[in-house]
């Protein structure tokens, strides 16, 4: 049966367990182990656990987190802050992995006597040729999809597709009016950028703070990544990129109320686009679908606007057990 063990020791067997020959199926940010992460920011809820098991002569760890519901009920979430999610072995057979499933599922029942609800977000399939064993092994369980994210991303190994529109705009803009940065860690100005967009669209803040993007490229270097532009000597667009070997995620996205009409954010994204294409990786620009509706509502302008740019769609699962 599998064990519940200390992050310290978790973070070794990770790192055997992950980086062991065949696929990668974790990003260096949950390889590096994000617990040291989550630990350290003061911004962090995130109270994360391992459960670690040797099945048939492979190793598997499974990162999650407990939370009591108010029915009284525990519910135990795959950890949303692993780029993976479920249960992390380097084999893709659908056999094997439903039966570590098992292998765990019985081990909280054992020790939940009360119900158990387990969550697991699941990746694009487009990213781990796994996760589609992942995702029949949990539906033969009787899990069933609870949200189903719907967004897009450009491969860095095709032709850029712009459509008529979109080509004629970026075609008419004055590049030399535009000053294009690349940086690791943001400026407190081009922060500001993403601060106000956040706060005027959706009053929220920035998930992670300056403070928190310095932490992280501290202890993994080359994680992030950031675009500036500038027009006129103001920052007026940015991206922050998580970069990893295989892909790169599109954390952040965002413009000033003069972006749109000078066209800063299209030079921006143009930019990316060129230089994904010169890695040849994956560049996920995440959901375009609605948190606030639970993800049943498409954002159709934001979905417009990734489109136009030649953006492919892609699919991911939140999948859900009642016991």
């Amino acid at each position: 049966m599998p064990e519940l063990i200390e992050s310290p020791r978790a973070r070794t067997i990770q790192k055997v367990i992950f980086l062991q020959g065949g696929e990668s199926i974790c990003t260096k940010f949950c390889q590096s182990d994000f617990l040291d992460y989550h630990e350290k920011s003061p911004n962090s809820q995130v109270s994360p656990e391992f459960l670690v098991g040797n099945l048939a002569g492979n190793a598997y760890i499974f990162p999650f987190s407990t939370s009591r519901l108010e029915t009284g009920s525990t519910r135990i979430t795959s950890h949303s802050g692993s780029p993976y999610g479920g249960v992390c072995v380097n084999n893709s057979d659908p056999t094997l992995i439903r039966a570590i499933y098992v292998e765990i599922f019985e081990w909280f029942r054992n020790k939940h006597l009360e119900e158990v609800t387990f969550e697991i977000r699941l990746p694009p399939s487009i990213l781990y040729e796994s996760v589609s064993a992942h995702e029949w092994a949990l539906w033969s369980l009787g899990f069933q999809p609870e949200v189903v994210y719907l967004g897009r991303y450009f491969d860095g190994n095709t032709k850029r597709t712009y459509n008529r529109n979109r080509s004629r705009r970026i075609s008419k803009l004055d590049r030399t009016r535009f000053k294009l940065e690349n940086m690791s860690i943001p400026t407190r100005d081009g922060y500001q950028v993403l601060s106000d967009n956040r706060l005027g669209r959706h009053s929220v803040s920035p998930l992670h703070s300056l403070t928190d993007l310095a932490l992280i490229e501290e202890q993994y270097p080359g994680t992030v990544s950031t675009l500036l532009v500038s027009h006129e000597n103001y920052s007026c667009a940015i991206a922050i990129i998580f970069q990893d070997m295989r892909f790169s995620t599109l954390q952040y996205l965002a413009g000033s109320e003069c972006s749109f009409n000078c066209g800063s954010q299209d030079i921006l994204v143009d930019e990316l686009i060129m230089q994904n294409g010169i890695t040849k990786n994956l560049l996920l620009l995440g959901t375009s679908t609605n948190p606030d509706a639970n993800h049943r509502e498409l954002n159709h302008g934001l979905d417009m606007y990734k489109k136009s740019f030649g953006a492919a769609t892609y699919s991911a699962h939140r999948l859900v057990l009642h016991k």
